[in-house]
């Protein structure tokens, strides 16, 4: 027989995860903030997700350079709005789990 506490860690465990998206702005923090509080509340995983969606022509294939491409830079934003992310949340919810992601391929339309 299977004691409560191994139950509610297997629960928590199969639980979906809490997901918030982040541009790197306040308003994307503050909404980190929240997401990693109720995560760390219902013992479920967070997700942090970012997209930087780069038009056709931004995708490499063009001679090197030694300067940044527009997609570079718009990388680079992202996987540095991702990171304050997950630094942020750890530290608004201890022992909260964080997963950042950084969206691959095309964006999904509405």
């Amino acid at each position: 027989m299977m004691s409560q506490t191994h139950n509610d860690a297997e629960a928590r465990m199969s639980a979906k995860p809490i997901v918030a998206a982040t541009d790197g702005s306040e308003e994307s923090l503050r909404a980190v903030d929240w997401a990693a509080r109720e995560a760390a509340l219902r013992g479920a995983p967070l997700r942090i997700v970012s997209a930087a969606e780069l038009l056709p022509r931004m995708i490499g294939g063009h001679a090197m350079s030694d300067y940044d491409t527009v997609a570079d830079v718009m990388r680079q934003h992202r996987d540095q709005a991702l990171a304050a992310a997950a630094g942020r949340a750890a530290r608004t919810a201890r022992g909260c789990s964080s997963t950042p992601t950084s969206w691959k391929g095309r964006l999904p339309r509405r």
